[in-house]
């Protein structure tokens, strides 16, 4: 029989069923009152189109800001000022600003009063500050390892060798980096009468791969030591399960460790069900591997 894991950090007292516990693509489906958010945390968290556009609109606001302080001390403290309207005084103002905080310095326009060249000093030295903190955020965003593995949308009962039925699921990695000594834990979550979650290790026939180029599936046999043996389809759907997947390897192009989750409920079941080759072999034998095929399976008669 599979072994019984203690709570692997989810919990096991519930007053009643709940959704799945890791959403498909890996976050924890929990929330969590009184978290404490991390801004750098955050700022490596989002897309690179919200990291910009956060960046130009704070920059643009700080400088925005400045300026007003620039030209509520009087314009008059600044010499080359070319603009005569008030407003034209202030875009002027705000050129300057940009263009101190950047350190340009063009020179067309500078400070001749104390406290304008005092404000413009500070400016720049915050700026530089500033600039090496963002810097520091492209560098950790560029220089994080991120994970590109695609599980299939089903989680299939296939049949298997010796008679028996299996459980199978798919796992490609859709990005150019190379992965390496891979390992996959998978966990069965049900509840039972009481509202207990329990949990456990399912056996799998290969647990662990050297070399990622292809495609890996990985298999859970339904055998007499299988918690899924002896129950057709209608006992597994009572069981109000959720099989969790921990893929962890080595990224040989960042030269760290990766890892990526993912989960299946019984919405996501394929009762009889195998998967196709997404890999095949050319007339000049070189392997060819098609990864928007990861899902691509066919309905078969299961024992």
């Amino acid at each position: 029989m599979e072994t019984q894991n203690s709570d692997p950090g989810l919990g096991i007292k519930y007053n009643k069923s709940s959704k799945r516990f890791i959403n498909k693509n890996g976050s924890y489906n929990i929330k969590r009152h009184g978290e404490i958010q991390s801004l750098y945390d955050y700022l490596l968290r989002i897309s690179w189109a919200q990291f910009f556009l956060l960046f130009c609109c704070t920059y643009l606001v700080l400088n925005l800001l400045v300026a007003l302080l620039y030209f509520s001390i009087g314009l008059d403290s600044f010499s080359g000022m070319p603009a005569k309207s008030e407003w034209e005084r202030y875009l002027f103002a705000f050129y300057f600003s940009m263009q101190t905080s950047t350190t340009v310095g063009y020179g067309g326009i500078h400070p001749v009063g104390h406290l304008a060249s005092f404000l413009a000093g500070i400016e720049a030295l915050f700026s530089l500050v500033g600039f090496a903190l963002v810097t520091g955020l492209v560098y950790g965003r560029f220089s994080k390892p991120k994970s590109f593995l695609k599980f299939s949308e089903n989680v299939l009962v296939s049949p298997y060798k010796d008679k028996l039925n299996a459980l199978m699921f798919r796992v490609v990695n859709k990005g150019s980096n190379n992965l390496m000594d891979l390992e996959a834990k998978v966990i069965l979550s049900y509840t039972d009468e009481q509202k207990n979650r329990k949990y456990f290790s399912l056996n799998l026939e290969i647990s662990n791969i050297i070399f990622f180029p292809l495609s890996w599936t990985i298999v859970h046999p339904i055998d007499a030591s299988s918690v899924f043996y002896g129950k057709n389809e209608s006992d597994i759907h009572k069981m109000d399960f959720e099989i969790m997947i921990l893929i962890k390897g080595f990224d040989e192009t960042y030269g760290q460790p990766v890892h990526q989750r993912t989960s299946y409920n019984f919405s996501d079941f394929v009762w009889g069900g195998k998967f196709m080759k997404v890999y095949d072999v050319d007339d000049s034998g070189e392997v060819s591997i098609n990864l928007d095929r990861i899902n691509d399976h066919e309905k078969v008669e299961i024992r």
